[in-house]
C-alpha cells in the first residue's frame, strides 16, 4: 500500500475508533444559517403547540423573551431568507411590547448581516388580552454590499398559562433592497420563550 493511500485510511480508522462513531455522526455539516432556520422552524412548531395564554394570565408584571426570527424578502434578484435573534420585552402593567430583531445571517448566502430592526408602538391586548401587535423598522447590511431597509408590523399571541412564550407573524410595509423596492411578499416570523 502506498503512503498516499495509507494516510487517509489511517485517519479514518483513528476517527472511527474514537467512540466507535463515524465522522458523519460527530460533525454537523449543515451551514450555520441553515441550522438556525431549521431550529427556528422546530421552535415555532413546538411553541405553537402550547395553548394560547388564558386571558387572566397576562394581567400583571413584566417578562423578557429570547428567541429567533425569520424574514423572507422576494427581490428582483431572487428570494432572500434571513434568520436572526429576537429579544422581546412585555410590560403587562403598561400593556406595551418592545424589542429588537438582530444578528441576521442569509440562508442562501450564509452572509452575516449587521444592524437590526427595532419594535415600536407595541401594544398588548389590542384584539384580546393575550395578543399583541407592534411596528418594526431598521436596516441591515450584509457582506458590506447588500443593504436592506425595511419597516412593517407584526401580530402575535402569548403562549402558556402562566405565560412562557410567544409567536408572531407579520409583513413589511416598505422594503428597499440595494436601492430598489422589493417585488412580491415579504414575511416575518418570530418565536421566543
Amino acid at each position: 500500500m502506498s503512503l498516499k493511500c495509507a494516510l487517509p485510511f489511517a485517519a479514518a480508522v483513528m476517527l472511527t475508533a474514537c467512540g466507535g462513531q463515524s465522522i458523519e455522526e460527530n460533525i454537523d455539516l449543515t451551514p450555520p444559517a441553515t441550522r438556525a432556520f431549521l431550529d427556528h422552524s422546530d421552535d415555532l412548531d413546538r411553541v405553537n403547540a402550547i395553548p394560547n395564554s388564558a386571558f387572566s394570565a397576562v394581567a400583571m408584571g413584566t417578562a423578557t423573551f429570547e428567541g429567533t426570527t425569520a424574514m423572507v424578502f422576494v427581490t428582483g434578484a431572487g428570494t432572500r431568507t434571513l434568520v436572526g435573534d429576537a429579544d422581546i420585552s412585555a410590560d403587562f402593567d403598561r400593556q406595551i411590547v418592545s424589542g429588537r430583531l438582530h444578528s441576521f445571517a442569509g440562508l442562501e448566502s450564509g452572509v452575516d448581516y449587521n444592524g437590526s430592526f427595532s419594535l415600536s408602538n407595541g401594544e398588548i391586548g389590542g384584539t384580546r388580552p393575550n395578543t399583541f401587535s407592534a411596528d418594526f423598522g431598521g436596516s441591515l447590511t450584509g457582506g458590506g454590499v447588500n443593504q436592506i431597509v425595511a419597516n412593517g408590523s407584526i401580530d402575535g399571541v402569548f403562549k402558556g398559562t402562566p405565560v412562557r412564550g410567544l409567536t408572531a407573524t407579520g409583513q413589511t410595509d416598505f422594503v428597499n433592497f440595494n436601492g430598489s423596492g422589493v417585488v412580491g411578499a415579504t414575511a416575518v416570523s418570530i418565536v421566543a420563550e
